[in-house]
C-alpha cells in the first residue's frame, strides 16, 4: 500500500522547461514548458506545463495540463494557505481550488492518494469544479463518461480521505444513464472485483437513475428513482453493518416487465411495492420483517 507522504515529498528523475521569469515583492511568476519527475512512493508525473504565480499565501496555476499513466487532466489550479508551512500538513490545511476541463482520468493511477483505488482501472472522460482539502471536500457539476454507453451527471462530497472506508461521502445524482454492461463490468474495491448485477436484468437495455447516496461505506442511506426499459422502481436503502448489522430497504415497483426479465411466452408484469427491516446478515441470527403489496399483475393470460 504505497501512498503519497505529505510529509516526507522525495522527488527524483526531476526535468523541467521554464521561462518568462518575473519577481514582484513576494510574487513570483514564470511560465513552465515541461516538468517530469517521480516522488518516492511510486506516483509519476509524465508530463506538466502551465503558467504559475507563487506567493506568501497561494499558489495559482492556469492553463494546466498534468499527465501521470494513462490520465490527462486539463485545468485551472489554485492552492491557498495562511503561510507555506502548511504543506506540512497538506491533507488538512491546504485549499485546493480546480476548474476541470474536459479531461481523462483512469482511476487507478490515483493510488497513491488513497490505495483503494488501485482495485479501480475504470476511465472517465470528465469535467468538474473542485473546492476544498484533501480530507474535506466537494465537487461541483461533475459530468463523466465511462464504459461503454454511459453518463453521470452529479454534485459530490467526500470528507475523511485518504482513509476511504472511515470516510463519509455525500453523492448527489442528478442523472446517472447507464446499461447492464457498464456496470457489470466497473471494477470496486470488494471481494466480488466488479458490481454485483442480478442475472435476470442482463436484457435491460438502459438504466436511468437520479437520488442521492450519504454515508460512509458500511453505515449509509440511499434514496433514487430507477427507470428502465422493463419498468421503473422508487428504492430507498438503509444499511449500517458496524454493530448490529441494521438494514431497511423498501421499493416501489411500477409495470415491471416480467416477460423480458424471465424470457417468458407471453405478456406478464406487475406493480407491487416491498418493504423489509431488520437485523443481522447471517441466515442463522438474521431478524427481519417484510411486507409485499401487489396492485396489478398480469399472468398467462390473466389479470389481478
Amino acid at each position: 500500500k504505497l501512498s503519497m507522504d505529505w510529509f516526507h515529498i522525495d522527488i527524483d528523475s526531476i526535468y523541467g522547461v521554464i521561462s518568462d521569469i518575473e519577481i514582484k515583492h513576494d510574487t513570483i511568476m514564470w511560465n513552465v514548458h515541461s516538468l517530469k519527475g517521480q516522488d518516492r512512493c511510486g506516483l509519476v508525473l509524465d508530463d506538466a506545463y502551465g503558467d504559475v504565480l507563487f506567493c506568501e499565501k497561494c499558489l495559482n496555476i492556469d492553463n494546466l495540463m498534468l499527465a501521470t499513466g494513462e490520465s490527462k487532466v486539463d485545468l485551472d489550479m489554485r492552492f491557498e494557505y495562511e503561510q507555506s508551512s502548511a504543506y506540512y500538513e497538506f491533507e488538512d490545511s491546504v485549499r485546493i481550488i480546480g476548474n476541470i476541463r474536459e479531461s481523462t482520468l483512469k482511476l487507478s493511477d490515483l493510488r497513491y492518494f488513497s490505495w483503494v483505488l488501485d482495485r479501480m482501472p475504470d476511465k472517465f472522460v470528465f469535467t468538474a469544479y473542485f473546492d476544498g482539502k484533501v480530507s474535506d471536500f466537494t465537487v461541483k457539476n461533475f459530468d463523466a463518461r465511462f464504459g461503454e454507453n454511459s453518463h453521470i451527471d452529479a454534485d459530490v462530497a467526500f470528507k475523511g480521505l485518504p482513509e476511504f472506508f472511515t470516510s463519509y461521502m455525500d453523492i448527489n445524482f442528478r442523472n446517472l444513464r447507464t446499461t447492464y454492461n457498464d456496470v457489470d463490468n466497473f471494477a470496486i474495491p470488494i471481494e466480488s472485483v466488479t458490481v454485483p448485477m442480478p442475472s435476470v436484468l442482463d436484457d435491460v437495455e438502459v438504466f436511468e437513475l437520479t437520488g442521492f447516496f450519504k454515508g460512509y461505506p458500511d453505515d449509509f442511506n440511499t434514496q433514487f428513482n430507477l427507470q428502465t426499459d422493463i419498468g421503473n422502481m422508487d428504492i430507498y436503502v438503509y444499511l449500517n453493518t458496524t454493530e448490529d448489522s441494521e438494514y431497511i430497504f423498501s421499493i416501489d415497483a411500477d409495470n415491471i416487465n416480467l416477460q423480458k426479465m424471465f424470457d417468458m411466452d407471453e405478456e406478464s408484469e406487475v406493480t407491487f411495492e416491498f418493504g423489509m427491516d431488520g437485523k443481522g446478515l447471517e441466515v442463522e441470527t438474521s431478524n427481519f420483517k417484510a411486507d409485499v403489496a401487489v396492485e396489478s399483475l398480469k399472468i398467462m393470460g390473466n389479470e389481478f
